[in-house]
């Protein structure tokens, strides 16, 4: 029998120790192995690393959107819109939240034709002021504007209301409206509709037609005896309708059929006849559901008008009076039929602005520092008198002046049998 030899452990460890591979060999697996490594540290960085932004971009919305509300001007909200996908929605936010129909120098007509071809930006207004009742002709800029948009203008035979339904129906986010003053009799029932779908906070409506192109506004009028505009009322106002209004300035008509069962808590009466009593009016604002707190007239009517103002809101706060000359008898009347009464505010009505208003004992402002005791002596209650264009005068000047209650007291009833 053949026996073989077989080596020992030893002898094929020794083998292997002496076998040295070619250079050929070591270089391709080295290249293997850097290959299998940058691999996987590229599989590895694309998993678990995201790609690379710019930090502000990761700020929360809301910081975005005040960074974008502190741009003064549009060229620069435009310009933030279309610096980043980060800061599209909030630039067109801050872009479109306040749309104004004024002249063409403010940029309205490339805003309303983008309105009109981009109805999804519609969502973004939270204020307009303008009139209801605007339209536009083929000469005009926006006309052609809308044009170059690649969308086409409407007729005014398709829209007799004009284009503020057209614009607006999409705008379910706007919460104040200015507008010219409305005439009742007037008012389509598109528009009124469109205007009762928002959520409306604050409903101003002012006679400011000198700032609106005069061409804009709808003849209604030569429109009506054409058949093509609607009658229709605002008297038809529903109870439903416009139910988060909390502050209205407007005419005394239209007060009467807007406040009623509506938390209106502030109210500017608008072209105030103060010489005819309007007991109807007092009970309408009466019948707020909110209680008025907040009242400005102008011009002012008489104190004995407003004492029975008085009867109707008696938790009237904050008192507003609009003259060119004042009497502080009449003042000091006023003031002593509202017993909550915290802040009286005098101003002349004549001026846009604040204008500092005379008392009719001379047409020296220095005069007011004299006279305001007297009102302060009628009103438990008043803290402030702000005289519009002069000075704020405080309670607490004059009851360091007079320290004791009892003098104080004894000077009011002086002025009270004074004034009676």
């Amino acid at each position: 029998m053949m026996v073989l030899d077989c080596p020992d452990k030893s002898t094929i460890i020794r083998e292997l120790l002496s076998f040295t591979p070619s250079k050929r060999f070591w270089k391709s697996f080295s290249a293997f192995r850097l290959l299998r490594s940058s691999e996987s540290r590229l599989i590895s960085r694309t998993r678990l690393t995201p790609p690379r932004r710019s930090p502000i971009s990761l700020l929360p919305p809301e910081l975005l959107i005040c960074i974008a509300e502190f741009l003064a001007s549009r060229e620069d909200q435009l310009a933030y819109a279309k610096t980043c996908r980060a800061f599209l929605d909030p630039g067109l936010r801050a872009l479109y939240a306040h749309v104004q129909v004024r002249t063409p120098e403010t940029g309205s007509d490339l805003i309303l034709a983008t309105l009109f071809h981009r109805p999804d930006l519609a969502r973004h207004i939270r204020s307009y002021w303008g009139p209801l009742n605007f339209s536009f002709h083929e000469q005009d800029l926006v006309w052609k504007q809308m044009k170059k948009l690649g969308c086409k203008p409407v007729a005014h035979e398709c829209a007799p209301e004009g284009y503020f339904p057209i614009i607006f129906k999409h705008a379910r986010g706007i919460r104040e409206l200015k507008i010219p003053y409305i005439d009742p009799e007037i008012i389509g029932p598109q528009t009124w509709a469109t205007v009762c779908q928002l959520p409306l906070v604050n409903l101003m409506a002012q006679r400011e037609y000198e700032t609106i192109p005069l061409k804009r506004l709808l003849a209604q009028h030569r429109l009506k005896r054409e058949g093509l505009f609607p009658c229709w009322s605002i008297e038809s106002l529903k109870g439903e309708d416009l139910q988060k209004l909390t502050s209205l300035s407007v005419s005394s008509q239209l007060a009467k059929l807007l406040v009623p069962g509506r938390p209106i808590r502030s109210i500017t009466i608008n072209l105030l006849d103060g010489h005819r009593q309007d007991e109807e009016l007092w009970i309408k604002l009466g019948q707020s559901s909110a209680g008025i707190v907040k009242l400005d007239l102008s011009p002012t009517c008489s104190s004995e008008r407003l004492k029975r103002a008085a009867s109707y809101l008696p938790g009237l706060r904050y008192l507003c009076l609009r003259l060119s000359v004042f009497d502080v008898d009449e003042i000091a009347k006023v003031v002593s039929y509202f017993p909550e009464l915290d802040t009286l505010e005098l101003g002349d009505f004549r001026e846009l602005g604040w204008r500092a208003p005379y008392l009719s004992t001379g047409k020296d402002l220095s005069v007011w520092d004299l006279n305001v005791k007297q009102i302060f002596l009628h009103s438990e209650s008043l803290k402030q008198v702000n005289v519009g264009g002069y000075r704020a005068f405080q309670r607490w000047e004059y009851s360091q002046r007079h320290p004791s209650n009892s003098a104080l007291c004894g000077e009011m009833e002086h002025s009270q049998l004074n004034i009676a």
